[in-house]
């Protein structure tokens, strides 16, 4: 399943959403990747909150360098991931 604010291309089972109110319900998805997005939004914690409401496990994917205001408490709460 691919979520996104719009489209871009012809992306397989892309599914529109809101980023702090996604249409799935709780615990929809085992995994969630988030890649290269929470540094766009206005409020990366509520992001994050719906994240781990319809996902169990929560990857965020971060473009390197880019200082981002929550970068060392989320480091520090989930450690930093080298690998994916």
């Amino acid at each position: 399943m691919n979520a996104d604010i719009v489209q871009h291309a012809n992306v397989p089972r892309l599914v529109l959403v809101e980023v702090y109110d996604t249409p799935f319900r709780d615990g929809a998805f085992e995994h969630v990747l988030c890649c290269h997005t929470i540094e766009h939004v206005e409020d990366p914690e509520a992001l994050l909150r719906e994240l781990r409401r319809v996902g169990g496990q929560v990857t965020l994917v971060l473009p390197p360098h880019i200082p981002l205001p929550l970068a060392r408490t989320v480091q520090r709460l989930l450690g930093q991931r080298i690998h994916a």
